[in-house]
């Protein structure tokens, strides 16, 4: 099948729900995309992520200058064009290939003062490509496959795109899914590798990125004195990067009772996905298994049940241990189709070479959590889950959240859905700034953190209706409410602690500087003076579409498209939990229309 495209618009695509992210990492979301979603699980294979289909036609990314009066930039990259080629031969041969183009973007920013209106790049012509072969072969079903990525941009000769974007980048790698004893046994894994080049700016971008961190003064062997067992080599000069991946996984997958597995996976530091792949981080050598135990022979009391034991842990390339959990499952279907899961999870103290962002290990406590959903028989027209989670930390953090979801489905015409979110909690350790301080225990810096109480209060809905079989109606709207809260402010006492010295105590003083000005804290430690911003949040968004779809022949659709993006944030002192009366103020924030319709027509031919 060969599927192409030009100009494609996917307005009527539902949008992404709101999320506030305090992390240095990045939000993955799913693809809602039809053209991408065809076909996806072919293109994506086997392997760490070669394949993100959302990084075609993602937002420009280039940045501003801060003196103008007023700037648009487009929300999303255009797409050119882009074709896409799935298929199976007789022989069990899999073929997926695709190839897109983004043109390049400009941003308007105006003076009004001086009446200067100008156009920025904010991102350069992109050429994407993806290719993907899987063989199957033997009477269990076996396969073995390869996958190829490549993206290219073309800069300006003086381009400050260049400065922040890669000049190309290439992936591959091989997989397989070996089955054994009429398919019992399963051996699969993968191996590949990635190599990016683009400009030194680029590539020192990549090697301080939070995927790695090469910087890290006590793993960066290019420092005066570097510590024993330091394992990074970080080179600002840089123009190219490369890494790789290896993955092995043995599981056995059919049995009357017993299950179980084990896997082990790496990502070297320098292996990077992320011009159209996925990649969280690097750096990351990781080992699971699991054992379970199952009864899918309906009883007296129990339709199935299954009883699970999860083992794992994680280190860095230098042999530090990032991660450890302990998870016991247990999940079951009544004879009248209602079922529960229950889980409890213990994760014991570790360090951990992300938290001061760049800067040195740091340990972080034990925690634990439990959790448990029920849902209904979901063969009925209302159907309903919930689930929840409860956990508390050494240092101090706790979360509790409840999620749920109910659906009405009174005839074959129409279906109504409702999923609120509700979550509560305290990070006892998110992280502020870094500072300098004549201090070798810290590797003369400072490192920031405060405790932060945090509340986050959505519901998303969904409504489709269908007045006919070609004639139907789509809306979805989800109103957010997050807060945040920061206190107890203090800095890392040493290399590998997971103690904070807080401000106040140990000859140390905070206050606000002035009462007019809450949000600026003074922090005096000896002969030393320094501000920090208390960055305490409400933020408030509502988003919504609605899609009026009429197939007047087959193939051939009309789209009536309407979406509605709201949103607020503001810096607020001691702000109160989120709660669902903050929902008008969310619907009724500042925020922007849009209005479309669309016509696709198909020649038969």
């Amino acid at each position: 099948t060969l599927d192409a495209t030009v100009n494609p618009d996917f307005g009527q695509v539902e949008q992404d729900p709101a999320v506030v992210n305090l992390s240095a990492f990045e939000v993955f979301f799913p693809e809602r995309r039809p053209f991408f979603l065809e076909g996806r699980q072919l293109l994506e294979g086997n392997g760490p992520g070669y394949y993100y289909s959302r990084r075609i036609g993602q937002p420009p990314r280039g940045n501003l200058p801060a003196n103008v009066d007023f700037s648009s930039t487009p929300d999303q990259t255009t797409i050119i064009g882009a074709a896409k080629l799935t298929g199976r031969t007789q022989s069990g041969l899999s073929v997926g290939g695709l190839l897109a183009f983004t043109p390049a973007e400009n941003a308007t920013t105006v003076d009004l003062e001086g009446r200067d209106f100008r156009d920025y790049r904010v991102e350069p012509p992109t050429g994407y490509g993806v290719v993907r072969l899987e063989q199957e072969f033997g009477s269990s079903g076996s396969t073995v496959g390869i996958v190829g990525t490549g993206t290219r941009r073309d800069f300006q000769q003086v381009d400050p795109l260049a400065d922040i974007l890669r000049k190309q980048a290439y992936t591959g790698g091989v997989d397989w899914n070996l089955r054994f004893d009429g398919g019992q046994y399963e051996l699969s894994g993968y191996a590949g590798a990635a190599y990016i080049q683009g400009s030194e700016s680029t590539i020192d971008l990549a090697q301080t990125s939070s995927a790695r961190y090469y910087q890290r003064p006590d793993a960066n062997c290019n420092v005066p004195n570097p510590v024993p067992g330091c394992y990074l080599d970080y080179d600002p000069s840089r123009s190219s990067l490369f890494g790789y991946s290896l993955g092995l996984e043995f599981d056995k997958t059919s049995a009357r009772h017993w299950l179980w597995g084990a896997e082990v996976n790496l990502e070297s530091p320098g292996f990077e996905l992320n011009d159209v792949g996925r990649l969280g981080s690097s750096d990351d050598i990781d080992g699971f298994g699991y054992l379970r135990y199952r009864e899918s022979v309906p009883g007296n009391v129990f339709h199935r049940y299954d009883a699970s034991l999860y083992l794992g842990s994680g280190w860095n390339f230098g042999g530090t241990r990032q991660y450890s959990f302990i998870d016991l499952e247990f999940g079951a279907q009544l004879k009248s189709f209602w079922g529960f899961n229950l889980s409890a999870e213990f994760n014991p103290r570790t360090q951990n070479d992300k938290l001061t962002r760049g800067g040195i290990s740091m340990g972080r406590g034990h925690f634990w959590n439990v959790n448990g959903s029920f849902f209904s028989d979901f063969r009925k027209k209302t159907r309903f889950r919930a689930w929840m989670l409860y956990g508390r930390g050494e240092t101090g953090g706790w979360d509790y959240i409840l999620e749920g979801n109910i659906s009405f489905q009174p005839g074959g015409s129409w279906e109504l859905s409702l999923s609120p979110e509700w979550s509560i909690g305290t990070d006892a350790r998110q992280y502020v700034t870094t500072l300098a301080r004549d201090n070798p225990r810290t590797f003369g810096e400072r490192y920031v953190f405060a405790f932060i109480d945090q509340s986050t209060f959505s519901t998303r809905f969904r409504l489709n209706y269908s007045f006919t079989p070609e004639f139907s109606l789509e809306g979805y709207a989800e109103p957010f409410v997050s807060t945040g809260r920061y206190y107890n402010y203090g800095e890392l006492e040493c290399w590998k602690c997971r103690t904070l010295r807080e401000y106040g105590t140990d000859g140390t003083t905070i206050e606000i500087v002035e009462p007019e000005a809450p949000q600026e804290l003074l922090v005096t430690d000896g002969n030393q003076q320094f501000t920090l911003s208390r960055d305490d949040f409400t933020f408030l968004s509502f988003r919504t579409n609605l899609v009026a779809r009429w197939e007047w022949r087959p193939g051939s659709t009309l789209f009536l498209v309407w979406q509605l993006n709201r949103n607020d944030g503001a810096a607020v002192t001691n702000p109160r939990s989120a709660n669902p009366g903050d929902y008008l103020d969310a619907i009724t924030s500042p925020g922007q229309s849009f209005f479309a319709v669309k016509v696709t027509y198909w020649i038969p031919f």
